[in-house]
């Protein structure tokens, strides 16, 4: 089950725990009644069911932990990893509240570098907008951190988001600069990001995202080794083949 906890940051709607940098007295709001959001998550929780919810604010993020806190309060964890979407902002007193959850935290690389747009972002935000994105925090926090693509909001290609993770800068040069060069973190948390915990939000991390005897043969095989190069050239990955439940399924320059 999918919910909408806010909006989005350009349009600022997405709800703030501060006013908005040049609004005074706007914060937005969350999406849905807060009882209700609360009654949502308890009852999900019981049934076993997944919730995820979409969150750019920060004070987006905290209602969404405070349900989830909440929900597992009166059913325990019953087997459900909740998931938090995009998580744009969290302000750093809520982070240490994330691990105890077992929530599983997704953030959207494609905007977590420098962009024509970001102009607005400052506008709005103000300092702020150099603490959009928080993935150092989230994993110095413990928290279960997956990288997301947010196609087609973003590019499908994960390299370029891997290399924005590692850089926090445009893979494409579109935009100079950084966007909070301290929340980069290194090429081995963010493959970690992008396959054990895609599969861990999946509940699949038994069969995929690493490999070790007993789980599916299903990898790629690339043109070098990431670990080897500029990070800046991680965005000209290309894979040479792809193994699915141990089938030879693409190979580069094979005919079709």
């Amino acid at each position: 089950m999918k919910y909408y906890a806010d909006g989005a940051p350009a349009s600022k709607t997405s709800f703030l725990l501060e006013d908005y940098e040049n609004d005074p007295g706007n914060r937005s709001q969350l999406q849905i009644d807060e009882d209700l959001f609360l009654e949502e998550f308890a009852f999900w929780t019981e049934n076993g069911v997944t919730a995820m919810a979409h969150v750019t604010g920060d004070a987006a993020a905290r209602a969404v932990i405070e349900a989830v806190e909440a929900a597992q309060a009166k059913h325990g964890k019953n087997g459900v990893r909740h998931h938090m979407s995009h998580t744009v902002m969290v302000d750093p007193s809520d982070l240490p509240r994330l691990q105890p959850l077992d929530m599983v935290i997704d953030v959207s690389p494609c905007v977590a570098a420098p962009m024509a747009f970001h102009d607005a972002y400052k506008h709005h935000y103000g300092d702020r907008h150099e603490q959009f994105f928080p993935a150092r925090a989230l994993i110095d926090a413990g928290a279960k951190f997956m990288v997301a693509s947010d196609f087609p909001v973003g590019p499908d290609n994960p390299w370029s988001n891997i290399e924005i993770w590692t850089t926090r800068k445009n893979p494409w040069g579109e935009a100079p600069g950084t966007l909070g060069a301290h929340s980069a973190i290194t090429l081995e948390e963010a493959l970690e990001a992008a396959t054990l915990a895609g599969a861990y939000g999946l509940y699949m991390e038994d069969e995929f995202g690493s490999l070790e005897a007993g789980k599916r043969a299903t990898f790629i095989v690339l043109n070098h080794n990431l670990f080897e190069i500029p990070a800046a050239d991680i965005s000209e990955t290309e894979v040479l083949t792809t193994v699915f439940y141990g089938r030879v399924v693409f190979e580069r320059g094979a005919s079709e």
